[in-house]
């Protein structure tokens, strides 16, 4: 759903997400609005990413995000005691052309997602929906 929440100075429009979560946009980026906004992508992984500081964790493990030169990104977060070690991670795989690749896995204790320069936004998306869904399953 749609709707028009402001008209000047500029129109605002507040997209209803299929997650129930609603999302401001102004006109423009209407056009390059994706249903999940890496934004709130990101905003979810530093959530994740706190929850499991615990004075230790954080020193020996954690979050790591890098560029490549193909070009892309990687993003590596280590698993190892936190509640997704052992989780089974669906693979994720596409390859739309060059640039708009991704690959996301879990090996081992780490999750690893590389993929295309527009990319980054979808790997994180594709790791706190999985964290999402798997810290559903365990409540």
């Amino acid at each position: 759903m749609v709707s028009l929440v402001e008209i000047t100075p500029h129109p605002v429009y507040m997209v209803e997400l299929s997650d129930g979560l609603a999302v401001g946009l102004g006109e423009a980026d209407l056009i390059t609005a994706t249903a999940d906004d890496s934004g709130m992508a990101l905003a979810r992984l530093q959530r994740w990413y706190s929850s499991r500081c615990d004075g230790d964790w954080e020193h020996r493990l954690g979050v790591r995000i890098e560029t490549l030169d193909n070009p892309g990104w990687i993003v590596k977060i280590e698993l190892k005691d936190t509640p997704l070690e052992g989780t089974e991670f669906p693979e994720v795989r596409g390859l739309d052309d060059e640039r708009e690749w991704i690959d996301c896995r879990t090996t081992g204790s780490e999750f690893r997602g590389a993929g295309g320069p527009h990319m980054l936004g979808a790997i994180i998306e594709i790791f706190v929906r999985w964290a999402d869904d798997a810290s559903k399953r365990t409540a």
